[in-house]
């Protein structure tokens, strides 16, 4: 689950460790909760998660020798959205 007070579009943290989890576990998903600041929270399951994860690591691989990467920020609309709904 990744949580933000602010809108969905606010931009998902992911360490290298889960991005390599989710690269190798079939039909990954993120749970996306966010607007926890508002009355009505929101939740949106992210799916596709396992390709972009894959294809990011690739291009990771490219790096140059002596650099490494921790983490990254990612825009949640390089997922699709499974599902949609208000939290009460």
């Amino acid at each position: 689950m990744k949580t933000t007070r602010g809108p969905f579009e606010r931009q998902i943290h992911m360490s290298i460790a889960e991005l390599r989890f989710a690269a190798e576990t079939e039909g990954s998903r993120i749970a996306r909760l966010y607007e926890l600041d508002a009355e009505t929270p929101k939740l949106r399951m992210l799916t596709g998660v396992q390709a972009v994860a894959a294809r990011i690591l690739e291009q990771l691989e490219a790096l140059p020798e002596g650099v490494t990467v921790d983490s990254l920020r990612l825009d949640p609309g390089l997922f699709d959205v499974e599902l949609r709904t208000r939290l009460s």
